[in-house]
């Protein structure tokens, strides 16, 4: 029987690309995988970097996020007051990621966010592949999020949202292709592209196999020797990861 491919996805554009060498950093400490990075508008200077370091490929999308003022206005005012009013060109990059997904050439993927630390070899990130009928492995957000999410709005009764930092999945699999045409279609509906993700999850007749919180540690839960990625998320995180940076002399 042949070998699966598996390959690690990233993506970055402009605004991201800092984090890029301080990803790469951890993650060649303790992984060979193959590395393909997707190029959402970075510099020369990044592109050079990624090539060296894997293989790059294009995100040839036009813009297709929906613009603040294609909101209807309750949605608006519901997502600025949650995340502030300076939180509207990220999404032109969070709908990017399922797409990028989508051009993985492996035939098992992980991607991972570049704000994710990788602390040791991900292979047990792939094990969740086996015998998942969905073909996808996310881990939840933790609980406070759960409930505070619940309280605006943001997710149905039942439903549990999902992080999408770190997603192993398969080619096949049929929820990327779904996740993809509801960021193309839909965008303007859900806050993020986790949230579409989340409902595509709570709509599945399926079960699927999440990955640990170990496997996607939430740093605003604080420290956790045990966790095999940590994930620096918002801006505290990026502050975070900034000093690190600085220790690296990186």
């Amino acid at each position: 029987m042949q070998k699966k491919s598996k390959g690690i996805v990233v993506g970055s554009c402009g605004v991201t690309e800092w984090l890029l060498a301080w990803w790469y950093h951890h993650y060649a400490l303790h992984n060979s995988y193959p590395i393909t990075f997707v190029d959402f508008g970075m510099s020369e200077k990044a592109k050079a970097f990624c090539k060296e370091k894997g293989n790059l490929i294009p995100l040839k999308s036009e813009n297709f996020v929906i613009q603040k003022e294609s909101v209807e206005e309750h949605l608006r005012e519901l997502w600025e007051k949650i995340y502030s009013k300076e939180f509207w060109p990220c999404r032109k990059a969070w709908f990017k990621k399922p797409l990028a997904m989508h051009l993985s050439p492996y035939e098992e993927t992980l991607w991972l966010d570049l704000d994710c630390e990788v602390r040791g070899p991900l292979n047990p990130l792939f094990d969740h592949l086996e015998n998942n009928p969905l073909k996808i492995s996310v881990a939840k957000e933790p609980e406070k999020v759960q409930v505070f999410e619940l309280e605006k709005g943001l997710i149905l009764p039942g439903e549990i949202t999902f992080n999408s930092g770190v997603v192993a999945f398969s080619k096949h699999s049929p929820v990327i292709a779904e996740w993809v045409e509801k960021s193309l279609k839909s965008n303007h509906k859900y806050i993020g592209d986790q949230h579409i993700l989340s409902r595509i999850l709570f709509n599945k007749d399926f079960t699927f196999k999440e990955l640990s919180p170990l496997f996607n540690w939430n740093m605003r839960l604080g420290p956790n020797p045990e966790a095999l990625v940590l994930h620096f998320v918002g801006p505290s995180g990026k502050a975070q990861i900034q000093e690190k940076i600085k220790d690296l002399s990186l």
